[in-house]
């Protein structure tokens, strides 16, 4: 029987996470596209590495190409909506529907930025980050920028910093009011750290139920990390009687969201069979997904299932190879197999 890995903590490194448009009003005249496209354009959401969130309208995004979504985008920031030329910048950035082009991406977000659009901003701070050519300050300079413009993301990775106290001691008062002005925003996943931080009484009341609360309105607001906490609180009864059926479907949620710990935590379910119709063969197509997105555990798992032939051909080198890989990303049970195995790490 395999274990979940538990965790339910605020994130580090918050900015490698999900980048979003914000959804203020945004008047839609002289833009050259219709209000229903225009409202498309604001709940549109793509992540960092390119993988579409469907935030967007879904009759509208399901018929949409990368390449018709990239010139609707062009239309809006041609009528100078500035979270369109943004949103255009993260095609760039990444070859979505128009050729790579890394130089347009950064002008797109200057030019955002300038026309005072808050994600414009805050792509300017996480390009800045990530520049050891930009100006000693510039990232935190967008970003405070964005935060000032009631941009959500910005908030909520200020609200997180004051917790961690990158800078300075942690200010754990400071992040929940944070986090409360990101969630009034409109950013799902403040609602997650708010969670936590009534878990643990850090900032606010203690209170498993508010605990609860804040999980299961970032879940239904569309935070992946959320789901996962959520399917963390079914699991271990916190503000909630213990639900495996609820578990899994929050878990899923998450996994399908893209958060790595949730698609570690499905297979599992399935592997086990709790809350789920046990099945080895769809809890190791999960455990590939979260070994490829970076969890050690996610390898040990489905070494296991290699090495047993469940759910997958029996193979002992592969199995010997997820292990070294698990026990090169941390995995102590990992190591421990090895040993055991007297195979080298």
């Amino acid at each position: 029987m395999k274990t979940l890995l538990i965790i339910v903590a605020l994130a580090i490194g918050y900015l490698s996470g999900c980048v979003c448009a914000d959804t203020a009003a945004t008047d839609s005249s002289g833009s050259g596209i219709t209000a229903r496209e225009l409202d498309a354009i604001k709940k549109q959401a793509i992540n960092p590495d390119g993988q579409p969130v469907v935030e967007i309208a879904p009759e509208v995004w399901q018929v949409l190409t990368p390449k018709q979504t990239a010139a609707l985008y062009q239309r809006a920031a041609d009528g100078k909506n500035a979270d369109a030329m943004a949103l255009l910048g993260l095609l760039y950035g990444k070859g979505m529907g128009v050729p790579r082009d890394r130089s347009k991406a950064l002008a797109l977000f200057k030019q955002s930025a300038e026309l005072q659009s808050g994600l414009g901003m805050f792509m300017m701070s996480l390009t800045s980050s990530r520049d050891s050519n930009s100006t000693p300050g510039e990232a935190e300079v967008w970003l405070k920028k964005s935060a000032d413009a009631g941009y959500g993301k910005a908030l909520t990775e200020l609200g997180v910093r004051e917790y961690q106290g990158v800078g300075a001691a942690p200010n754990p008062l400071l992040a929940a009011q944070y986090f409360n002005r990101a969630a009034s925003a409109g950013d799902p996943d403040a609602y997650d750290f708010l969670g936590q931080l009534s878990m643990s009484g850090a900032g606010v009341p203690q209170s498993t139920d508010t605990a609860f609360k804040d999980f299961n309105k970032a879940a239904e607001s569309g935070s992946a990390r959320g789901a996962y906490d959520l399917g963390m609180a079914y699991m271990q009864g916190v503000g909630v009687k213990v639900d495996n059926s609820k578990a899994f479907e929050s878990f899923q949620k998450a996994a399908n969201g893209g958060f790595a710990l949730g698609m570690l935590n499905t297979g599992a379910l399935l592997e086990n069979g709790q809350g789920v119709a046990k099945d080895e063969a769809k809890a190791a197509e999960w455990y590939q997904k979260a070994a490829d997105a970076g969890v050690a555990a996610a390898d040990d798992n489905l070494a296991q299932l290699y090495e047993d032939g469940r759910g997958v051909p029996k193979d002992h080198a592969k199995a010997v190879a997820l292990m070294q890989t698990a026990a090169s990303g941390g995995d102590m049970s990992a190591a421990q197999w090895l040993a055991a195995h007297h195979e080298s790490p």
